[in-house]
């Protein structure tokens, strides 16, 4: 499977998830906060690979009652540059894997697994924000047509999930005790400020949630969201590392969990907050 990312895709994902990182529309800002081009963000280069995976473990591999999706993101992934994804299926674990590898370097740029696991993470949060059944039909329609496609459920509630945590003034709390002198209050104004990657991505979801949406799907029901403490590790002279989680369903029984790490440049203050 072929693919190559242009800015049309990367605009597309800003308009649905909110995530205007710089390092993905602006060669000098890019340059400036550390990174030798502009590159595709990390959660839309990944979308492909959960869809390709996703369709495989359904056709190949017994199904069970819940699933993770696990990505380590290595290198970034460039625009116009042919991708392929590489994906086998291990019918004695009941998973499968993949990699999407830069056709020019033959190097992987991230690589992934889909498995079912014995039992989603336990949770007690209370999950206190809420997004309408009719606002969750007209978010997956715009989901969908940015994308040109039908997607199942837990990919595009993952993608939800993401475009919550970039929306929250809650999720950087802890942050602001390391770096006060960061005028941010989402992660979108983060990014702004910091050089930020994602190296890391998790997913947990149940087997209720593998169907197919319609773009125009008579969903009702609200959809009910709640974030996990953030976790940051590191300093100011080694950069941080920063993971954020959040949960939701429509279904107090079919919830999703979804944590992203993140990872950010050595802080220079002169240069960074200007």
């Amino acid at each position: 499977m072929l693919l190559t990312f242009s800015q049309e895709d990367a605009l597309k994902w800003a308009a649905f998830s909110g995530d205007h990182n710089p390092i993905h529309f602006d060669a000098e800002r890019a340059k400036a906060l550390g990174m030798d081009s502009m590159t595709v963000h990390g959660m839309r280069a990944m979308h492909d690979m959960k869809n390709h995976l996703h369709n495989m473990l359904s056709s190949s591999v017994s199904t069970g009652e819940h699933y993770r999706f696990c990505v380590r993101l290595r290198q970034s992934v460039k625009y116009h540059v042919p991708h392929k994804i590489l994906a086998s299926c291990n019918t004695n674990n009941g998973n499968v894997s993949g990699q999407l590898i830069n056709t020019l370097t033959d190097e992987p740029c991230f690589s992934a697994t889909l498995s079912s696991v014995s039992a989603r993470p336990s949770s007690k949060m209370a999950l206190m924000q809420c997004i309408s059944g009719q606002e969750y039909r007209a978010l997956y329609q715009q989901f969908s047509s940015g994308l040109n496609e039908q997607n199942c459920q837990w990919v595009f509630e993952d993608a939800l999930l993401f475009r919550c945590l970039m929306q929250s003034t809650d999720v950087l709390s802890t942050l602001a005790d390391v770096l006060p002198e960061m005028k941010a209050m989402t992660l979108h104004e983060m990014f702004e400020q910091l050089p930020v990657v994602q190296t890391h991505h998790e997913v947990h979801f149940s087997d209720a949630l593998r169907h197919f949406l319609a773009p125009a799907a008579g969903y009702s029901q609200a959809f009910r969201y709640d974030f996990q403490p953030p976790l940051v590790l590191g300093d100011r002279e080694n950069g941080f590392i920063i993971r954020l989680g959040c949960q939701g369903g429509g279904d107090p029984e079919n919830l999703l969990t979804t944590s992203i790490t993140l990872k950010t440049w050595p802080v220079v203050p002169s240069t960074i907050f200007e």
